[in-house]
């Protein structure tokens, strides 16, 4: 999946996600199985990643994934400007786990 989201799947929820050769992303959800989603999830995306519109339909369908867009930042590592590559990306993911941790 070339989206940038980290997703838990569980048996009540499931969203096909598929990713044209453009790395546009086409989300086919079934009814309101998103927005019922309690687990903590987080989308990682640059502001120049085509995969950022998917993401925002995604967030539009899920009300609690969390987004973090990185300014200037595309979507393909091998860029110099992947997102993958810019330290925002690290900081994001350590601190959603950080503030997703069990006491």
């Amino acid at each position: 999946m070339n989206s940038g989201l980290i997703m838990q799947r569980t048996e009540a929820t499931d969203a096909l996600v598929t990713s044209s050769n453009q790395h546009v992303v086409h989300l086919a959800l079934a009814g309101g199985e998103m927005a019922a989603v309690r687990v903590p999830v987080l989308a990682v995306v640059g502001s120049i990643d085509p995969a950022l519109a998917g993401v925002n339909e995604l967030k539009a369908a899920m009300p609690s994934l969390k987004v973090v867009v990185i300014e200037g930042a595309s979507h393909i590592s091998a860029d110099e400007r992947g997102a993958p590559r810019r330290p925002e990306f690290v900081n994001a993911i350590r601190e959603f786990v950080a503030a997703h941790q069990s006491p």
